[in-house]
């Protein structure tokens, strides 16, 4: 396993995620919003956040996978369990409680991200599901 790898793309998940959301609430402050529709803009920017997040994090574990030549399962359950620690310990500085850190839902949803980034890395045009057939055979 490269380890170097695997936590360089750990962290650079760790830093698009924050960045992403950072920028999501800079454009809800800055934007004029109206008082009486201000719960469907938490909603729709809510809804913008997790879905570039996905696209940022899909595509991360995706190309940490595609870049593995071996053991391309590992590398990518290794990333994801080094950006949950991660998250985790970043909360928790910033004032999370304790109990507010494992949120099922959340942990799933960044699961299938992996799931898919992994899914998509096995999906090469150069990758092929079946064994390699045995000399002379073919």
């Amino acid at each position: 396993m490269n380890w170097k790898r695997v936590i360089g793309w750990s962290l650079l998940m760790l830093v698009i995620a924050n960045i992403i959301g950072l920028l999501s609430g800079f454009i809800m402050g800055h934007s004029e919003i109206d008082p009486a529709t201000i719960d469907q803009a938490v909603r729709d920017h809510r809804l913008f956040r997790r879905i570039a997040i996905a696209v940022a994090a899909i595509f991360c574990y995706w190309r940490l996978g595609a870049g593995a030549p071996t053991h391309r399962g590992a590398h990518v359950l290794a990333a994801f369990v080094l950006v949950q620690i991660a998250d985790m310990g970043l909360a928790l500085l910033l004032g999370a409680q304790p109990a507010e850190l494992l949120d099922p839902w959340t942990m799933l949803r960044a699961a299938v991200y992996a799931l898919s980034g992994y899914v998509l890395a096995r999906l090469r045009p150069n990758n092929s599901f079946k064994p390699n057939p045995l000399r002379g055979s073919a």
